[in-house]
């Protein structure tokens, strides 16, 4: 771990239960869990807001090994609910590569049965530490048509089909009810310049689309958030320069409704968000540890 730009807190409290409903019931005690939604027959839990997840370096740098610039990978970040001070946080030091069986290499299908992956990490160790499983998956940044430099900006969004799956659902009946627990994605992407994107969607706690947020965030048109990332530096600058030079050509030819400018835009304002440090709903690494923070307003 880079000690320099190490976010992982050194005063922890651990959440270790042998029993899970005991330790289902203390999560909800303290704030982690709360309760969705509530019926005669079903309760749902989600996690509550605010919270920080934190992946160490050990783990981006595992998923940059296995990242495949033409395929996607996937998995499960496996996401231990601890206390930090007064905050909550996901601390993520361990994952699971669950291999893609999908023919297609823009999608991802994981081998085996999901909500029997997902049962093994809340089953968790024997010790008592369990996890809350947070299904990943990588977007490819290799094109027939774009640079992989610019492409893997455009594949820092979720999709139809991923905001269709954004929400991963695991039940459990008891003599009285079924307690059914909601959980986000991730979407995981590595730069052609070797830096590591990592977005958090889905699980009734953050919008299934993060660029959405980007976009009301800045309050800005596209013509202004063009502008505003030219401004940038460093690669992630020089990037936003190439994409702003591509989206000069379609104002000038006055197509300013047209997709391909208004996916340019959107992606510049990601890059712009990173040299800003808002780690709301998604980060970026080079090395180190990544922080996201899921804000009460979700």
């Amino acid at each position: 771990m880079d000690s320099q730009n190490s976010s992982t807190p050194t005063h922890i409290k651990h959440y270790k239960y042998r029993n899970f409903w005991e330790w289902q019931n203390k999560l909800v005690k303290e704030g982690v869990l709360k309760i969705h939604s509530a019926s005669e027959t079903r309760d749902i839990y989600s996690l509550k807001p605010p919270l920080q997840i934190l992946i160490t370096s050990q783990v981006v740098e595992r998923v940059k090994r296995r990242y495949k610039p033409d395929w996607e990978i996937g998995g499960i970040l496996l996401a231990e609910p601890i206390l930090t001070g007064s905050a909550n946080t996901l601390l993520i030091d361990h994952l699971r590569f669950i291999r893609n069986v999908s023919k297609d290499p823009g999608k991802y299908q994981a081998r085996g049965d999901r909500t029997q992956h997902m049962h093994q990490c809340l089953r968790g160790t024997k010790i008592g530490v369990r996890y809350f499983p947070i299904w990943f998956h990588s977007h490819p940044r290799k094109s027939k048509d774009l640079h992989e430099s610019i492409m893997a900006f455009f594949e820092m969004g979720t999709s139809d089909a991923d905001k269709r799956a954004a929400t991963h659902k695991i039940t459990y009946s008891t003599d009285t009810k079924h307690l059914t627990f909601a959980f986000p994605s991730a979407l995981v992407v590595v730069t052609y310049d070797d830096k590591t994107f990592v977005g958090v969607y889905g699980g009734f706690i953050t919008p299934d689309d993060f660029r959405k947020y980007v976009q009301k965030l800045l309050g800005k048109s596209m013509e202004a958030i063009i502008n505003w990332g030219l401004k940038g530096e460093s690669i992630w600058g020089t990037i936003a320069g190439i994409l702003g030079g591509l989206a000069v050509g379609f104002v000038g030819a006055g197509a300013i409704s047209h997709p391909v400018f208004r996916a340019l835009a959107t992606q510049i304002a990601i890059v712009r968000k990173e040299l800003d440090a808002d780690p709301n709903y998604f980060a970026v690494s080079e090395n180190h540890d990544l922080r996201i923070i899921i804000p009460e307003s979700s």
